[in-house]
C-alpha cells in the first residue's frame, strides 16, 4: 500500500495553521498569509515548475495545481519540477522519501520573527493589499509602479 511510506503526523510539533507553507526541491520554505494563489506563490517561474500537495504527488494521475488555485492555510505545498516527479515514476518509494524529507524540513522552519510595529504596519497595509501577502521570503518581491495618465492644462493669459 502506498500510504505506508508517508510520514505519520507527530504530536510533538504542529504545523502553523494560519499560514501557507511552500517548500521547494532544495528545502527552501516560504510562508504566505491567505488568501494566496499558486501563481502568486511561485511567481513567473518556468513552465516545468509546478505546485503539488502530498496527496497529488502519490496519486496515480499526478496532476499539479493550476495557477489560479487558492492555497489553503495549514497545508504544505511542494514546488517541484515535472522532471523530478516523472523520474519518481520508476520508484514510488523515492517520491515518498522526497516528500518525507521536505516535510521534515518544512516542519522545522518557522516564519521570521517580526517586531510588533512591523506587524501593525502589515495589518494596515493588508487593507490595501489583501490577497497573498508574504510573511517571510528570501525572494525579493517584484515591484511595479501604478501609473496614471497625466493631463496638463495650458493656461493662457499670464
Amino acid at each position: 500500500m502506498i500510504f505506508c511510506c508517508l510520514p505519520a503526523a507527530s504530536g510533538r510539533r504542529s504545523a502553523p495553521s494560519n499560514v501557507i507553507r511552500v517548500v521547494d526541491l532544495h528545502g527552501h520554505v516560504e510562508f504566505f498569509y491567505p488568501p494566496t494563489t499558486v501563481e502568486h506563490a511561485i511567481g513567473k517561474s518556468p513552465r516545468d515548475i509546478a505546485v503539488w500537495t502530498a496527496a497529488r504527488l502519490i496519486s496515480s494521475l499526478r496532476i499539479p495545481l493550476r495557477p489560479d488555485d487558492e492555497l489553503l492555510p495549514g497545508v504544505l505545498y511542494f514546488v517541484l519540477p515535472h522532471a523530478a516527479v516523472s523520474q519518481a515514476d520508476s520508484s514510488l518509494a523515492c517520491l515518498a522519501s522526497l516528500i518525507r524529507r521536505l516535510t521534515a524540513i518544512a516542519n522545522r522552519s518557522k516564519p521570521d520573527r517580526v517586531p510588533k510595529w512591523v506587524a501593525a504596519v502589515a495589518a494596515v497595509a493588508s487593507e490595501a493589499e489583501p490577497a497573498g501577502s508574504v510573511v517571510a521570503s528570501a525572494r525579493p518581491h517584484s515591484w511595479r509602479p501604478r501609473l496614471d495618465t497625466i493631463e496638463e492644462l495650458l493656461s493662457v493669459g499670464w
